[in-house]
């Protein structure tokens, strides 16, 4: 496929603009409301736009200036070719009264919705199939009126000049309908399926968030992944998962029985609309309290005589988080359980173990991991010898 010209033209000017700046004072970039700094020319950094249904947000952070008034939103739609940049609206600055300057570190949010008019939804180019943008960019206003960058005669990237005003743009879109998983529930495992979902046509991705929950209060969630709609895992942002398919998520990121996380699915269209956030989408789920699932454990080896011998014991170190130890029984008719503890081994790091006895026979023994959950009654929490009787 063969580049246009212009995209050309911008992506040589701004591979330019890299190679001069590299040589640039470094005090160019001290100030970024400066109108000659060749990273901002003097417009706010770090201007993110986001995509909604029939808007646009606009989001950037107050440096804690002196001498600013107000930011000043502009809008050009690249659907019309002959479309300029116009003032889409003001947004006045947040000052702190007590030291006259903005406030340091102050999240703006500005919503574009063309005035009530209402921006347009899912605009693509009907030859390449590719997103059709409006482009965003901002100028500071100062107590004195004065604007940077000046609109009527802004920075432009050229073989002579390497200050530009930066921009950032995107496709409003309508958000999908959200997924509503069916929640189960295993052995430190929560399984999030929402196989009848059927994605919206322009569909791209799902993304999961999730936190655990320590009270009613609503948490706030975090990415914990990001799955295409083809199932392939994009992104594993928290611990690791086993995701098969493209419509479940598979959370084994638990290190004790009974902690409960909260959940959230959503879908993401191909303009980066992300589907509704509200809490009655979100989805809250309790990991039983379980015992450590059976061990594999053998004996290598018996050695001794009569009387005064030696059991050598080994296993399968335990994969679970919440494993405490290992508990070696060996088969006792005289108690009441049949049953009693020979070695409690507190080190879930442990493989092995030699035990010794004075006994003249070798009863049955068997083996089994204990997790930090005891049981409401108190006793370990594991798979008990079979015949045990409590």
């Amino acid at each position: 496929m063969t580049m246009p010209r212009a995209r050309l033209t911008t992506l040589a000017l701004a591979t330019l603009a890299v190679l001069l700046s590299a040589c640039s004072d470094p005090e160019d970039y001290a100030n970024p409301y400066d109108p000659l700094n060749p990273l901002t020319g003097g417009s706010p950094p770090n201007v993110k736009v986001l995509p909604g249904d029939r808007e646009a947000t606009v989001t950037w952070f107050s440096l804690g200036t002196t001498g600013i008034r107000a930011y000043r939103v502009y809008r050009r739609f690249e659907g019309d070719p002959a479309s300029e940049f116009v003032l889409a609206g003001e947004e006045p600055a947040v000052v702190d009264d007590a030291t006259g300057r903005e406030t340091r570190g102050h999240r703006y949010l500005f919503v574009d919705d063309n005035g009530g008019a209402g921006l347009e939804n899912d605009r693509v180019d009907q030859f390449s199939g590719q997103p059709v943008p409006y482009f965003y960019r901002l100028a500071v206003v100062d107590t004195g009126g004065v604007e940077t960058p000046d609109p009527a005669a802004p920075p432009v990237l050229t073989e002579d000049s390497t200050v530009y005003w930066p921009f950032d743009r995107v496709t409003p879109s309508e958000a999908p309908d959200p997924p509503r998983p069916e929640v189960f529930v295993d052995d430190l495992l929560v399984l999030l399926s929402w196989a009848d979902y059927e994605p919206p046509g322009d569909a791209a991705l799902y993304r999961v968030y999730s936190s655990i929950a320590v009270s009613e209060r609503a948490p706030e969630l975090h990415l914990a992944a990001e799955i295409s709609i083809d199932g392939t895992v994009l992104a594993d942002l928290g611990n690791p998962v086993d995701t098969t398919g493209s419509r479940q998520y598979t959370d084994t990121a638990f290190l004790r029985d009974g902690t409960t996380k909260e959940y959230l699915v959503t879908a993401v269209d191909k303009f980066g609309v992300e589907s509704s956030n509200a809490l009655d989408n979100r989805y809250r789920a309790t990991v039983p309290n379980l015992p450590p699932k059976p061990l594999a454990w053998r004996i290598d080896d018996i050695t001794g005589r009569a009387g005064h011998f030696q059991v050598q014991f080994s296993w399968v170190r335990s994969p679970e988080q919440d494993v405490a130890g290992y508990n070696i029984y060996a088969a006792d008719p005289s108690r009441p359980t049949g049953w009693r503890i020979r070695k409690t081994i507190r080190n879930r790091s442990e493989t092995k173990f030699t035990l010794t006895e004075t006994l003249f026979f070798v009863p049955p023994y068997f083996i089994t991991a204990f997790d930090d959950t005891p049981r409401e009654d108190g006793n370990f929490d594991q798979e008990y010898p079979p015949g045990y009787v409590f």
